[in-house]
């Protein structure tokens, strides 16, 4: 096969979070779909799953060989193995591994909604942009703690009355966009201190280089909650020690940094409380009220001690200038 028109990249590294048959209906539904649009655009594409330490290749060869939308297809599907990498170093290894004109990023712990793909790629097939990205949601469940976790957390609810819904157009998520490898080619995803701290960066930097990036609104992603306490606290430290890297990447001094962690002691706790009386009405049932508002500010102290921590004690490390040496570690297969 010729070099594909599109490489549909999907980070594996929260699948094993998953239910098993979700994953698996996951990974035949996006197989689908490529077919799909193969037929309609007349455009080629593969599927490159992106994974690590966390995942077994046995178990993800497994998956691959159960989905009846990959077998018999002329849709590759193509191993990338990244050791060692960060969330946002994938997405830059796995162009570096594409020769596709467009690039096509999600995520496995989410659903995207019926013509995401088109909705991504469309724009930019029409030379009407360089970048599009879409709106990523919590994907609301039933439970106290994923209740808990689409509150607490950064990703808004479907609930238009949701506070965060108002700020969704200026935010970008890195399991919901498209572009051109040109365009990655020629501004990299920087590697930057922090768990995910490169996107916003990166943004900025696309922006000033002129490549047009476009917000998608009808291109929807509901991101599964955390199902566990554990799980969501350790999200929480994530999120507060990200929140000092940014600061710190922004120039900000330590003195302003612990400042600001320290006033992240109440406007955390503010803006949940905020939204705790907006959105847990609409999703929770009365006797989940309590323990989503205890869990929910416990969240937010956790992150904003964090944050803290980190403003004390962490140094900012120099931005790395390449990825030659998790390109030398990564593995590709097909």
């Amino acid at each position: 096969m010729e070099n594909p028109h599109l490489t549909c990249i999907v980070e594996w590294e929260n699948a094993n979070a998953l239910e098993r048959e979700a994953a698996r209906h996951f990974l035949d539904g996006i197989g689908k779909r490529l077919i799909e649009f193969g037929k309609t655009s007349n455009l080629s594409a593969e599927i490159l799953l992106v994974f690590d330490e966390d995942v077994l290749e046995s178990d993800l060869r497994e998956d691959i060989a159960s989905c009846p939308s990959l077998q018999g297809a002329d849709l590759p599907v193509r191993l990338l193995f990244t050791p060692q990498a960060k969330y946002y170093e994938k997405k830059g290894l796995a162009a570096q591994h594409s020769q596709a004109e467009i690039l096509l990023y999600g995520d496995s712990d989410c659903d995207f909604v019926q013509g995401w793909i088109e909705a991504l790629t469309g724009p930019i097939l029409r030379d009407e942009a360089d970048m599009c990205r879409g709106a990523t949601r919590a994907k609301m469940e039933k439970g106290t703690i994923p209740i808990t976790s689409a509150i607490a957390w950064f990703f808004a609810t479907p609930y238009a009355g949701d506070p965060l819904q108002k700020k969704m157009a200026d935010r970008f998520f890195a399991n919901n966009f498209a572009i051109r490898r040109s365009v990655i080619e020629a501004v990299p995803v920087p590697r930057l201190d922090g768990s995910r701290t490169s996107g916003g960066p990166w943004i900025k930097r696309l922006k000033g280089a002129n490549a047009r990036v476009l917000h998608v609104s009808e291109a929807v992603a509901d991101h599964k909650q955390y199902d566990t306490f554990g799980d969501l606290m350790k999200r929480a430290k994530l999120l507060g020690a990200d929140r000092d890297v940014s600061n710190a990447i922004a120039g900000r001094r330590r003195s302003t940094r612990v400042l600001r962690a320290l006033r992240s002691y109440f406007a955390m706790s503010f803006s949940f409380l905020h939204r705790f009386v907006k959105v847990a009405p609409q999703y929770a049932k009365v006797w989940q009220f309590l323990p989503v508002l205890f869990i929910g500010l416990m969240f937010q102290i956790v992150a904003a001690s964090a944050q803290f921590i980190s403003a004390v004690t962490a140094n900012l490390g120099d931005e790395k200038e390449s990825y030659n040496e998790l390109l030398e570690i990564a593995k590709v297969s097909s």
